[in-house]
């Protein structure tokens, strides 16, 4: 029997079912630490997903699954679904399936049978540049010039830690704690507080900057 990817997410769950749901948005929440309204989306796609396998109880369901089913289901998925729904459904999945396996619901980790697209070279915007890019972007900078050095302060941080441009904008002395050797980023849409590792290259590079090139107030 073949997984439907066509059932609508409005499709009702048994009540056996529900609770694996319920069970799996209490982990993502507690463990996994996403935003809530992260894991009501991802309800949505596992009723669409769970809806849609053979079974009524989560023994019957879970047990009927097999990596060859996941990747039908997907494949299916895509012919019918826009590239952003695709990358909701297979990232909601893998983690399910995942987090089903580490609980004992399943004998084995299927969330590896569940396929990943490839997209077309320059389909979307990168989010990133690599090592050497970065690496590049440095050494071309005038070390001497105090406008070099406040760039160099930015790049660093934005390379070691994948923050958003807007929370280096918002970093304050005082997220700074130098003796524990820790940094703060100020959390933006709606995230969390990320506190992270001063590294001794970050360190060094927004020490110069406040040292030598900061504006006085």
């Amino acid at each position: 029997q073949r997984l439907k990817p066509g059932v609508p997410a409005g499709a009702e769950l048994t009540a056996g079912v529900a609770d694996l749901v319920d069970e799996y948005a209490a982990y993502a929440l507690r463990v996994r630490s996403l935003e809530e309204e992260t894991v009501k989306a991802q309800r949505l796609y596992l009723k669409r997903f769970l809806a849609s396998a053979p079974g009524s109880s989560p023994a019957e369901l879970l047990g009927a699954l097999t990596p060859g089913r996941v990747r039908r289901f997907i494949m299916a998925y895509a012919e019918s679904h826009g590239r952003g729904s695709r990358q909701w459904m297979q990232m909601t999945l893998r983690s399910f399936l995942r987090f089903c396996y580490q609980r004992g619901h399943l004998p084995c980790d299927l969330s590896g049978a569940v396929p990943a697209f490839r997209s077309r070279r320059l389909a979307s915007v990168p989010k990133g540049i690599d090592d050497g890019t970065v690496t590049r972007l440095l050494e071309s900078l005038d070390r001497e010039s105090p406008v070099a050095v406040r760039d160099l302060a930015i790049i660093e941080l934005l390379a070691t830690y994948g923050v958003r441009g807007i929370q280096v904008r918002q970093l304050r002395l005082d997220d700074i704690e130098w003796t524990e050797n820790r940094i703060r980023f100020r959390p933006v849409k709606r995230g969390k507080l990320v506190t992270q590792h001063l590294t001794l290259r970050v360190g060094n590079s927004l020490l110069a900057y406040i040292r030598d090139a900061r504006p006085s107030a």
